[in-house]
């Protein structure tokens, strides 16, 4: 019998989905106090819409070069009328400065929303979002002495969905929705 696409891997679709790619180095990181609506279902795993307060916009952050995003994590846990997920993903930030000990303050006392993109993905699972179902909140900060730089773990916990997907009406209104977040 061949376990990689046996009965039950057939039927979750891993025989035919293409491998991942993997996310790109570059993610959208926005205060979630700006965000006046975000109407998402856990029935579709979607968030069809972001809308900002005002003029405030989101903010690039950046991967380490050899390794984008590579703790980004989903987990659940047994509680007791189910289980709840958890998602954490970790950033880094280069030196200490007063500008980075700034942004260190600020991801400590905040509540934010993050958006990754998968390289390679064209569909409604391209762009996975952080922060819409619970807060994203800063969990733990450490400033590392041989990389010159802090570790800083963000996490929603709680949750209802494992994950969520920012998808407007098609991937193309969503590249638009995702450049405005930005501009």
């Amino acid at each position: 019998m061949d376990f990689t696409c046996g009965s039950l891997a057939s039927n979750l679709g891993s025989c035919t989905d293409k491998p991942s790619m993997g996310l790109a180095p570059i993610a959208l990181i926005g205060n979630k106090a700006q965000i006046l609506t975000s109407p998402y279902s856990t029935t579709d795993m979607l968030v069809t819409d972001l809308t900002m307060v005002g003029a405030y916009k989101f903010y690039e952050v950046f991967a380490r070069p050899n390794k984008p995003f590579d703790e980004f994590k989903i987990s659940a846990e047994e509680k007791t009328y189910g289980k709840t997920f958890k998602r954490e993903v970790t950033l880094i930030l280069k030196g200490l400065t007063p500008t980075s000990v700034k942004h260190v303050n600020n991801l400590s006392k905040g509540e934010f929303v993050l958006i990754f993109k998968q390289k390679g993905v064209s569909d409604s699972s391209k762009y996975p979002i952080l922060g819409i179902e619970t807060s994203l909140t800063g969990a733990t900060f450490e400033w590392n002495q041989a990389e010159g730089a802090w570790t800083c773990v963000l996490s929603e916990d709680m949750l209802d969905v494992p994950a969520l997907f920012l998808y407007k009406t098609s991937v193309a209104d969503t590249d638009l929705l995702v450049e405005g977040l930005t501009a």
